[in-house]
């Protein structure tokens, strides 16, 4: 079944299988570079996410727009695993609605709880489907740019959260095929 989306495109074989799901509306950190302002109406935003994700609103949207066609999601905004324990029912719910899901990607700066990505790969995510699990992390390189920009102790923070994320993974187990990648920011003046 097409949604709305798909519906649109004049040739049958123009489909749109994946989405880029706004899963947070707040950072945890105030990044010299970053063009998203951290306000109140941010707030505001980030509890109407909460809300969707809880009351299955996303599911219903994405299943009108997109129908059935979706094979990737991809988590986004500010910083999405501040929610992703939030999305069990979601994951339950989007296995049925959209049977060709094969993939799910998530960027994190990865200063917050190494538990919060552990727990979504092991917990939230089906484990009755093996998916592609790409996890982004956000690290602008060396020590004088990456804490310059973030904050002091940012780099070596990032790294011991990836490996704890990944010793997590590989002491607990899952059988989705997860991999990481790093993906750098550097403004002008680095």
């Amino acid at each position: 079944m097409k949604g709305v989306l798909n519906k649109s495109f004049q040739r049958e074989d123009a489909v749109v299988t994946a989405v880029e799901l706004f899963s947070a509306g707040w950072c945890n950190l105030a990044c010299r570079y970053c063009y998203i302002p951290k306000t109140e109406f941010l707030k505001d935003i980030h509890e109407t996410i909460k809300e969707k994700i809880q009351d299955g609103s996303f599911i219903k949207e994405l299943k009108d727009f997109y129908g059935d066609e979706l094979e990737s999601i991809s988590h986004w905004g500010t910083e999405p695993t501040l929610t992703v324990k939030l999305f069990k029912k979601f994951y339950d719910e989007a296995v049925v609605a959209f049977p060709k899901l094969r993939q799910v990607k998530i960027s994190s700066n990865f200063m917050t709880p190494p538990s919060n990505l552990i727990v979504w790969v092991t917990e939230i995510l089906p484990q009755d489907r093996k998916l592609e699990v790409s996890i982004q992390v956000s690290h602008d390189g060396p020590e004088a740019i990456t804490d310059k920009n973030r904050i002091g102790g940012s780099t070596y923070k990032i790294i011991e959260n990836c490996l704890a994320v990944v010793k997590g993974l590989n002491d607990i187990g899952t059988h989705h095929d997860v991999k990481m990648h790093l993906k750098p920011t550097i403004g002008d003046d680095d």
